[in-house]
């Protein structure tokens, strides 16, 4: 239902229902990823980041939360973050076989493996510049 009110642009209300249920029952990694994606549509960063991040203290390899918390460090500008993370998330993909974290943006997937191949510095300055020329 949540998911429903997300997809019609009800925020709040989802918002609200997914926080109103949590209160009274024990989180699970998929409410709060429905969460996170509420949160993070609507703009509220620092939620969904703490939203992702706590599907990851109860799963630590949910890929689709780590792949989901890299994009909030993109946009919030911690590209040192994106970067570990987003990292975290291929590596999770690939254990638990799952491609789509993989075709989440070309961009992403060749920082990524500039990050594997050539190591933090050199790959951490092209992401940056990646990121910089993609705002312009």
């Amino acid at each position: 239902m949540a998911e429903d009110m997300r997809a019609s642009g009800q925020l709040e209300s989802g918002i609200e229902l997914v926080e109103q249920f949590v209160r009274n029952h024990t989180p699970t990694p998929s409410l709060l990823f429905v969460l996170g994606n509420i949160l993070y549509d609507k703009g509220d960063l620092d939620r969904a980041q703490l939203a992702y991040e706590q599907i990851l203290r109860i799963q630590p390899s949910h890929c689709s939360a780590l792949n989901n918390l890299a994009v909030v460090y993109k946009a919030q500008g911690k590209i040192g973050s994106f970067a570990r993370t987003y990292r975290k998330a291929m590596a999770a993909s690939r254990s638990q076989d799952n491609p789509a974290i993989g075709r989440l943006s070309p961009a992403l997937a060749r920082g990524t493996r500039l990050l594997l191949r050539c190591g933090l510095p050199l790959a951490a300055m092209l992401l940056v510049l990646w990121w910089v020329s993609g705002r312009n």
